[in-house]
C-alpha cells in the first residue's frame, strides 16, 4: 500500500458485555455466581489491563457498553472515558433487537441506554453495536431517529458506507464487521455453550493478521471486535499486543475510534456534494 494514500483505518473495538451476556441468555444465571463471575472479569480485570495496553501504544479505541453494565460498573466507565476512548451503545441488558418483540419496547431500551451513558459521560453515544449483531426491522430507523452517527453491525462490505435511509435522514455510517475477526468466535467457552472451544493464540494471530494484510492491500478498513472477559486474560492481551505490533509495521495505518472514521466519511461526502 502506498503510504501517500489516505490512511488505512484500524479500529480496535471492545464489547463490554460483562454479566449481561449471561443474564440475558438465561434468567436462571442470576443464581449462578460462578457463571456471572466469568462475565464480571471483563469490567473488573480485563478492561483495566486493556486500557494499560492501549496507553502503552497511545491508541484510542471504542468500547461498546450495555447500560446495565455501565450502571453496575461506574468506575470502569470513568476509566474508559478518562482515557479519551469512545463509549458506544450496546443495548441495556444485551438484548438482541430481533428478539425484543415490539418497536415500542426496542425504543424504550435504546433510550434507556442513551440516558445512562449520557448521564455518566456527559455526552450522548453516537455509535451503536447491536447485541448479537442482529437488527429488527425497526432498528435502523430508530438509530436514525435518535441521532446516531454510525452503526457497526453489518457484514456486507469491507469499507465504511452510508445507509440509504431516505433523503430526509441524516447520514448513518456503517462500519462493517465480521465473525472472522471477532475473539468470541474462537475463545468464548462456558458449560452452557455447547461446542465452545478455546483456540490457541497462534491460530487467532494467523487469522487476524492475514485478514488485516488482505484488507490493507486492497483498501477499506479493519474493525476488530473483542470482549474484555476474553481478550483481557493475560495471554490474550499479549496476543492483542502482538497484533498491534504487526499493524504498526505497515505504513499509512491509523488506529482510530469508530466515531472518528464515521465522521471523516460524512465530511468527505459533504465535500464531494458541495
Amino acid at each position: 500500500m502506498d503510504s501517500s494514500r489516505r490512511k488505512f483505518p484500524v479500529m480496535l473495538t471492545f464489547d463490554v458485555d460483562g454479566e449481561s451476556l449471561w443474564l440475558n441468555r438465561d434468567a436462571a444465571n442470576e443464581h449462578r455466581p460462578v457463571t456471572l463471575s466469568q462475565g464480571r472479569y471483563g469490567p473488573k480485570v480485563g478492561v483495566p489491563r486493556i486500557l494499560r495496553l492501549l496507553e502503552k501504544y497511545k491508541i484510542k479505541a471504542t468500547f461498546f457498553v450495555p447500560g446495565w453494565i455501565a450502571e453496575n460498573h461506574p468506575q470502569m466507565v470513568e476509566q474508559i472515558h478518562a482515557g479519551g476512548h469512545e463509549i458506544g451503545h450496546h443495548g441495556y441488558l444485551h438484548e438482541w433487537p430481533d428478539r425484543i418483540g415490539s418497536q415500542e419496547r426496542e425504543e424504550e431500551l435504546l433510550l434507556k441506554g442513551i440516558e445512562i451513558l449520557e448521564r455518566m459521560t456527559g455526552s450522548r453515544p453516537l455509535g451503536y453495536r447491536a447485541p448479537g449483531w442482529e437488527f429488527s426491522r425497526y432498528t435502523l430507523p430508530l438509530l436514525s431517529k435518535h441521532g446516531f452517527t454510525y452503526s457497526s453491525n453489518m457484514m456486507d462490505a469491507e469499507s465504511p458506507y452510508i445507509h440509504d435511509l431516505g433523503e430526509q435522514s441524516e447520514p448513518l455510517v456503517e462500519l462493517p464487521v465480521q465473525w472472522l475477526i471477532d475473539d468470541s468466535a474462537y475463545a468464548l467457552f462456558n458449560l452452557q455453550i455447547p461446542g465452545g472451544k478455546q483456540r490457541p493464540n497462534r491460530e487467532l494471530f494467523e487469522i487476524w493478521s492475514e485478514e488485516f494484510d488482505g484488507l490493507y492491500e486492497e483498501g477499506g478498513c479493519f474493525v476488530l471486535t473483542m470482549h474484555p472477559q476474553i481478550i483481557g486474560r493475560p495471554s490474550r492481551t499479549r496476543l492483542l499486543e502482538r497484533f498491534i505490533q504487526h499493524v504498526n509495521r505497515h505504513p499509512g495505518v491509523a488506529f482510530r475510534r469508530c466515531i472518528d472514521t464515521a465522521e471523516e466519511l460524512i465530511a468527505s461526502q459533504n465535500r464531494t456534494q458541495s
